[in-house]
């Protein structure tokens, strides 16, 4: 029965890729000298903040499913393989498993995604007082499916408490 249930990959900040994009494109363009243009070959990601890869049941139990995040950019890295968004929660966040919270733009072919997290390490570029963008909080499932509820997942039997039913005391006359 199980087996047919949604489990999650990875928790995150999902967003509408056109709207970080956008913001690359138009609301960065003022803020960032030389910002580099997103390459049309290799790999447009841009639609999630990861939360935590492979978490265990009670991570994605508490995550607040289907609720809006407000985020801020704060900061840039690029090289001929990556191009990622550092941010920050401004409200209702969970905290991030990666060092640097943020949102991989694109990567080049072959360029694994998780290369964002080196190179954020390496060649972080701040952004002072960056765009506001707001998300939705998630799972991406076993499905490749993006999730806002428990329905139809492991999680949502976990959440239920079954329990024995109880019986009123007899009470003896006398």
């Amino acid at each position: 029965m199980t087996k047919d249930l949604h489990t999650a990959i990875y928790s995150a900040v999902f967003f509408k890729p056109h709207r970080i994009i956008e913001m690359w494109r138009d609301a960065l363009a003022d803020k960032v000298v030389g910002m580099p243009a997103i390459p049309t070959d290799g790999t447009l990601h841009c639609n999630h903040m990861t939360i935590k890869f492979r978490p265990d049941s009670d991570h994605v139990c508490k995550l607040p499913l289907g609720g809006t995040t407000e985020m801020q950019v704060t900061g840039y890295a690029a090289d001929d393989n990556c191009i990622a968004l550092s941010v920050k929660y401004l409200r209702y966040g969970i905290a991030s498993s990666n060092a640097v919270p943020h949102i991989t733009l694109w990567t080049a072919e072959g360029t694994p995604p998780r290369y964002s997290n080196e190179l954020l390490a390496e060649a972080l570029v701040p952004i002072e007082d960056g765009p506001k963008i707001w998300g939705t909080t998630g799972f991406f499932s076993n499905k490749r499916e993006v999730r806002y509820t428990y329905e139809d997942s492991i999680y949502g039997l976990s959440l239920i408490h079954i329990s024995e039913p109880t019986r009123p005391e007899r009470r003896g006359d006398g």
